[in-house]
C-alpha cells in the first residue's frame, strides 16, 4: 500500500462518500502500524526455510565453545544508559554523547540443551519455545564523548591529546575483544546489523542474535543500536533525527573496526531507517578518505532492507558519490506492499522509499548502475511476504534464507550458484513463492 502526495487514506471513507479521511484517522492509522513494527514478541526468528525439511545442519560447524542455549552477541550502542525493570542497567531511547561497545547474552527458552535447540531450530512447527531473553548486559569499553575538546600546543588549537589516547585504548581493547571472538571460529567475518525505527535495544540485540544464530554462530556479530524506539508518528521524526545523530559515531566505529587486525571482512545489514544511517556514514567516509582510502573499511557486503530512503536521494548517494564503488557487492530488498514504508511515503509528501518502489519507478542513474555494475542487485520480496510486513529480512523464512544464502555462501543470484531467484531484469531478481526448494 503506498499513499502518494495528496492521496486518501485507503481504509476510509472517499471525497463523495459518508465523510473522508481526517487527521485523527490518519494518526490512528499511523500509529497502529508503527506499533505493529515495534511490539513483536521477542524470540528466535523463524526458521528459514533453507533448513526445513532439509538434510543440511547448518549448526553442526559450530565451534563446541558456542554449543550452548545462550547467543554472546558483542554491540555497539549510543543510546543513553538508564534503569530497567529487567535489568539493573539497559540502554534507552536517549541520546549519548560518547559510543559504548559491550556484550548481550541472550537465553533461548527455558533450561533447552543444546541439541533442543537444534532440534526446534531445524523445523517449521516448533514443539518447544525459543523466546530469547537479554540475561545480562555487560558494557566493556566506551570511547570519549564527542566532539573531541581542543586544547592549545603553543599558539595552535589541537585535539586534546590526552582524549585522543584514551580513544587509541578503547580501540585497542575493543579490537581486542573482536579477535578474541573471532578465534572462536573459522570464519573472520564480523556482521554489524544497524537496527531501524522504532527498535528497542532489547529487540536489536535479538535481531541480532536470530541472524547469527541461523549464519551457523560464525564469525562475530555486532548490533549496533542507535537510539531509536520512541514509537508513534512524533517517535518516526525523533528517531530520524536521531539517525543523523549517530552517523559520526557509527564513522568512527567502521574506521576502527578496520584496523583490528584479525577481521577479514565486514558485512552491514541495515533495515528501515538504518538504511538512512548507514548510506550516510559511508557516503561521509568517501568524502573524508576518498575511494581507495574507503576501500580499506574491508566492506564485502551491504544489505538495505525495506530501506526508507527517499529514492532521488539514494540516487546521489548511490550514483553521484560512488558510495557503491567501495563496497564489494550491495543488495536491496524491497516490496511494493511495504505499508509502513507506504506511510513515510505520505508523511515526505508522496517522495517514494527505496524500499517500496515499483522496479519501473527507479531514476536513470540507478538503472545506469544496475545495468554496468553486476555487484549491485534488487530483490523483490513481494511474491513472498504480502502486505503489512516491514520486518520481513529477519522474520520471513524465505528472505531469510537468501541473505543466509548471500552473507554466509557468498553466492550470487542465480540457480546455477545455487541461489534460484527469478530474473527479472539487469540484476533485477524476485523471491519465487515457497523459496528457495530445500534440496536446491
Amino acid at each position: 500500500m503506498m499513499l502518494k502526495n495528496n492521496e486518501e487514506c485507503p481504509h476510509y471513507p472517499q471525497p463523495g462518500d459518508a465523510g473522508s479521511c481526517t487527521h485523527t484517522e490518519i494518526f490512528a492509522l499511523i500509529l497502529s502500524l508503527a506499533l505493529l513494527a515495534g511490539c513483536q514478541a521477542v524470540s528466535i526468528v523463524p526458521t528459514p526455510t533453507l533448513y526445513v525439511a532439509s538434510e543440511e545442519n547448518p549448526f553442526a560447524a559450530v565451534p563446541p565453545a558456542l554449543r550452548t542455549s545462550t547467543l554472546d552477541v558483542l554491540f555497539a550502542t549510543d543510546r543513553r544508559r538508564e534503569e530497567t525493570s529487567k535489568l539493573a542497567k539497559s540502554y534507552g531511547t536517549g541520546r549519548s554523547l560518547s559510543l559504548a561497545f559491550g556484550s548481550a547474552e541472550l537465553e533461548i527458552g527455558n533450561d533447552l540443551s543444546w541439541e533442543d535447540v537444534v532440534a526446534e531450530s531445524r523445523t517449521e512447527k516448533r514443539k518447544r519455545s525459543l523466546a530469547l531473553e537479554v540475561k545480562t548486559l555487560l558494557e566493556l569499553g566506551r570511547w570519549p564523548e564527542t566532539p573531541i575538546p581542543r586544547v592549545y600546543e603553543g599558539d595552535k588549537l589541537v585535539d586534546d591529546p590526552a582524549v585522543l589516547a584514551e580513544r587509541s585504548r578503547v580501540s585497542e581493547q575493543f579490537c581486542a575483544e573482536v579477535t578474541r571472538r573471532l578465534s572462536l571460529t573459522q570464519k573472520k567475518d564480523v556482521y554489524i546489523i544497524i537496527n531501524g525505527f522504532n527498535y528497542d535495544f532489547e529487540r536489536a540485540m535479538s535481531v541480532t542474535a536470530s541472524l547469527w544464530h541461523f549464519l551457523g554462530r560464525q564469525g562475530v556479530a555486532i548490533a549496533y543500536s542507535w537510539p531509536s524506539g520512541s514509537g508513534g508518528m512524533r517517535g518516526y521524526f525523533y528517531d530520524r533525527e536521531s539517525g543523523e545523530f549517530t552517523v559520526h559515531h557509527l564513522k568512527n566505529f567502521l574506521t576502527t573496526l578496520a584496523t583490528c587486525a584479525d577481521v577479514k571482512r565486514v558485512h552491514l545489514i541495515a533495515h528501515s531507517l538504518g538504511t538512512v544511517v548507514v548510506t550516510a556514514a559511508l557516503r561521509e567516509l568517501v568524502l573524508k578518505l576518498g575511494q581507495d582510502g574507503a576501500l580499506r573499511l574491508k566492506i564485502h557486503n551491504l544489505v538495505l532492507a525495506a530501506a526508507d530512503l527517499d529514492l532521488e536521494v539514494t540516487s546521489q548517494r548511490l550514483a553521484a558519490e560512488r558510495v557503491g564503488a567501495v563496497v564489494k557487492r550491495s543488495t536491496m530488498y524491497f516490496s511494493p506492499k511495504d505499508t509502513i514504508l507506504g506511510f513515510s511515503n505520505w508523511l515526505h509528501k508522496g517522495n517514494e522509499r527505496l524500499g517500496e518502489m515499483e522496479p519501473g519507478d527507479l531514476p536513470p542513474p540507478l538503472v545506469t548502475i544496475l545495468e554496468l555494475h553486476p555487484d549491485v542487485q534488487i530483490i523483490d520480496v513481494e511474491r513472498e511476504v504480502g502486505s503489512l510486513l516491514h520486518g520481513y529480512f529477519y522474520d520471513n523464512p524465505a528472505v531469510l534464507s537468501d541473505l543466509i544464502l548471500l552473507l554466509r555462501d557468498d553466492r550470487d543470484p542465480g540457480a546455477e550458484y545455487g541461489r534460484p531467484l527469478e530474473r527479472r531484469g539487469a540484476n533485477y531478481w524476485e523471491i519465487p513463492a515457497g523459496y528457495p526448494e530445500p534440496d536446491s
